[in-house]
């Protein structure tokens, strides 16, 4: 009788062990998913090459770029660059621009709605196809044929 409740006590655990192991492993998964999402965004080289590639023979107009947050602006900061080695006219610098509501993501600005910019439709599709898909917006107070970029806080 001993040796049998000696095998049972074995055997209830290793299912113990075995949940635990799970448990484990499903939080470590929840960890690295955690971890990813609050990541900072960043071009990699090899993003931020076919960025380029993608904005170098397009339709370019002056952009400038705007960001809410360090995190933000840190990004549109290498998209400021990148977009400058590409051939594009950045006005000004990233930087910190007042909001009235805090906004996520890209979101690319020009004046009138319906009739996107060719240079924008070129911007718009570069961003996406590198994993960074912008909205589209418009604002009547903003130039003719000058593109705002607008960096908000990571989704």
């Amino acid at each position: 009788e001993g040796t049998a409740n000696a095998e049972a006590e074995v055997s209830r655990l290793r299912v113990v062990v075995a949940n635990a192991e799970q448990k484990r492993a499903e939080a470590e998964r929840a960890l690295l998913e955690l971890q990813e999402a609050v990541k900072p965004r960043h071009l990699s080289a090899e993003k931020r090459e076919r960025f380029m590639n993608f904005l170098r023979q397009s339709p370019k107009l002056p952009i400038e770029i705007r960001c809410m947050d360090m995190e933000g602006c840190a990004f549109a900061k290498e998209i400021e660059d990148a977009l400058r080695e590409a051939g594009w006219e950045v006005r000004g610098s990233a930087g910190v621009y007042a909001v009235m509501s805090p906004f996520f993501g890209l979101v690319l600005v020009q004046k009138e709605v319906g009739n996107a910019l060719p240079a924008l439709e070129r911007l718009h599709s570069a961003l996406s196809e590198i994993g960074f898909p912008p909205r589209a917006s418009a604002d009547p107070n903003q130039p003719d044929n000058v593109i705002i970029l607008a960096v908000g806080a990571r989704p």
